[in-house]
């Protein structure tokens, strides 16, 4: 009789992927798409927030209009597997900017607009802990996905 192994697999080189991996990579896209979804669905605290950066205007509309939008096709990559390493790059970069914007502005009262106007978040210190915990989570990811035993192979049917 003869059995299979099935093995999930990530990006085009076929690596497969392990549970936990998985389960961090659905997780941290997901929080990024939403994220996306609500920064436009709820515009305004995202524009206020980008607004209080004081950038000049032309970025100010860049950001609010293409942050969002690479957001979530980063949280989209993310869910599917698709591209991980360079999804997980671009996550960890978009992260460490929200971060630098989150410590900028510590200690001010207004919503940073991370979640929109659904979940208030301020500019505090547990806002820099809760995307600190999502970069060290993708970089678990990251390591993982390139310390593979199996990334010099395709995975194939076993009997």
């Amino acid at each position: 009789m003869k059995s299979m192994t099935v093995h999930t697999v990530i990006d085009d080189d076929m690596r497969p992927e392990p549970m936990h991996v998985r389960v961090i990579r659905l997780i941290l896209g997901l929080l990024m798409l939403v994220g996306g979804a609500l920064k436009v669905a709820a515009t305004q605290a995202f524009a206020t927030a980008v607004i209080a950066t004081g950038l000049p205007d032309t970025l100010q509309l860049c950001a609010i209009i293409f942050i969002p939008l690479i957001e979530i096709l980063i949280g989209a990559f993310l869910l599917f597997g698709y591209q991980t390493s360079l999804s997980v790059n671009a996550a960890i970069v978009s992260l460490l900017i929200f971060t630098t914007f989150i410590v900028l502005h510590l200690g001010s009262h207004d919503n940073c607009g991370c979640y929109g106007d659904v979940i208030q978040i301020t500019p505090d210190r547990w806002a820099v802990y809760k995307n600190v915990a999502m970069i060290i989570a993708l970089l678990h990811v990251q390591l993982r996905f390139r310390r593979s035993p199996y990334s010099h192979h395709n995975p194939q049917e076993v009997s």
